[in-house]
C-alpha cells in the first residue's frame, strides 16, 4: 500500500510540475508578443521599417517551444499502450451453447433498431 501511495504522489507532483510548466510557457508567449508590440511601437516612434521580431523574442520562443516540448513529453512520463495485445491482459473466452440462448435455430435474428 506504500508503494501505492508513492507513486500516486509521484504522478500527481509531475501532472503539477507540467501544470507549472505549461502556465510558465503561456506567460513566456504573451510577454514575447507584448515586446514585438511594443518594439513595433518603438520603431514607429523612431520612422525605422519593421524588418521581423528583435533577436531576444525569438530567442524567448526557441526557450518557450523547448520548455513546452519538455512539459509535454518528459514530465509526464512513458506512455502506456491503451490496446489490449498483449496474451496475458486477453481473458479466454468460452464458446456460448446457441441452442440454450435460442430456442429455435432455424428462426431469423430480428434486431430491434427502435423505428
Amino acid at each position: 500500500a506504500a508503494d501505492r501511495f508513492s507513486l500516486r504522489s509521484t504522478r500527481f507532483n509531475s501532472i503539477g510540475l507540467g501544470f507549472t510548466l505549461d502556465s510558465l510557457d503561456v506567460l513566456l508567449l504573451f510577454h514575447a508578443a507584448f515586446s514585438t508590440i511594443q518594439y513595433r511601437v518603438l520603431l514607429k516612434i523612431t520612422e525605422e521599417e519593421f524588418s521581423g521580431p528583435p533577436l531576444n523574442v525569438i530567442l524567448e520562443l526557441i526557450l518557450d517551444y523547448m520548455l513546452c516540448m519538455y512539459a509535454g513529453l518528459a514530465v509526464l512520463g512513458n506512455f502506456q499502450s491503451i490496446l489490449s495485445d498483449s496474451e496475458e491482459k486477453q481473458a479466454p473466452t468460452e464458446v456460448p451453447e446457441w441452442n440454450n440462448i435460442f430456442k429455435d435455430s432455424t428462426l431469423p435474428l430480428v434486431v430491434n433498431i427502435g423505428c
